[in-house]
């Protein structure tokens, strides 16, 4: 059994993780994907801890944004040393995620986990907008 404390409920929330096996190999889909084309793997990975493992929203989001430094450092690497990343790039985003990462913990630990399951909901339907529309017109 895990636990932390939600913000916005001020109580303690406790829960247990189910299907740790299929969602281990799902995760390893969701990095090769990540790696492959760049898609982040919580887009992927964040539902299926979520639905199959019964991972809490807020949970889910923060393990996604916990193991994504893990992805992010493997695979920059290896782009890196193949010469596909620009390093001033690199440097001038780095500022704005880390101010955006910090503005997204502070909003999504003052909001209830439906709230936030419903931004992510409305999240993934753009993103999937998107990748059918260049999809259809590369």
């Amino acid at each position: 059994p895990a636990e932390y404390y939600d913000q916005a409920l001020r109580a303690n929330v406790h829960y247990s993780l189910y299907r740790l096996p299929p969602v281990f190999g799902i995760s390893a889909a969701s990095g090769v994907l990540s790696g492959m084309v760049g898609v982040g793997g919580g887009v992927m990975i964040v539902p299926v801890m979520n639905i199959l493992s019964r991972m809490p929203m807020k949970a889910a989001t923060a393990t996604s944004s916990f193991t994504m430094g893990f992805t992010a450092a493997g695979g920059g690497l290896i782009f890196f040393l193949s010469g596909y990343t620009r390093p001033e790039a690199v440097a001038a985003m780095i500022p704005a995620i880390y101010l955006g990462s910090r503005f997204a913990v502070n909003f999504s630990s003052k909001i209830k986990s439906e709230t936030l399951y419903k931004f992510f909901m409305v999240f993934l339907f753009i993103v999937a907008c998107q990748m059918l529309y260049r999809g259809f017109n590369l």
